[in-house]
């Protein structure tokens, strides 16, 4: 199954949405009434939960640290891949292997929620463009490597009731 998705400056069955344009239009929605659909924050919550959880898998493992870089780099995979580009090469390291799989998880995340909740593919997009405009607003604020994924620590702990630490 190959997904489509509403990828910059290129038109697919779904709509249109060019990148740096406030006004997304996706089947005649603007990105703007999807952030207020009810289904929107969950997807959210959904693809910034497995970033978190696979941040704290590689910690909690030894591993090396990611940066907000990888992650960054993940989304783009991640939005590529529903577009239906394949990787061009395998993974070579650690990093390489992270991003590889984070990638990996959150195509599925998006074919899972079509499949099981019917959800269109221009959420799941949208879901990934947000968390990718979040990334940077978070890193930025921050003014280091990790100042996304420290804010998601957080945020995904309080948005999940867990306690923090």
């Amino acid at each position: 199954m190959v997904l489509t998705a509403i990828l910059p400056s290129r038109k697919f069955g779904l709509g249109e949405l060019v990148e740096g344009k406030a006004a997304w239009n996706i089947g005649g929605v603007k990105a703007d009434d999807l952030m207020r659909d009810p289904r929107f924050a969950p997807i959210l919550m959904k693809i910034e939960g497995r970033i978190h959880d696979s941040d704290m898998d590689n910690l909690v493992a030894g591993k090396w640290i990611p940066k907000d870089s990888a992650v960054k780099s993940a989304l783009r995979k991640a939005e590529l891949a529903l577009g239906g580009k394949k990787p061009s090469t395998k993974p070579k390291g650690e990093e390489e292997e992270w991003v590889a799989a984070l990638s990996g998880q959150l195509v599925e995340l998006g074919k899972q929620l079509l499949r099981d909740e019917g959800l269109p593919v221009a959420y799941f997009a949208l879901g990934i463009k947000a968390t990718q405009g979040s990334l940077e607003t978070q890193r930025e604020m921050a003014g280091h490597s990790r100042g996304y994924l420290d804010f998601l620590e957080g945020f995904v702990k309080q948005a999940r009731g867990e306690a923090s630490e």
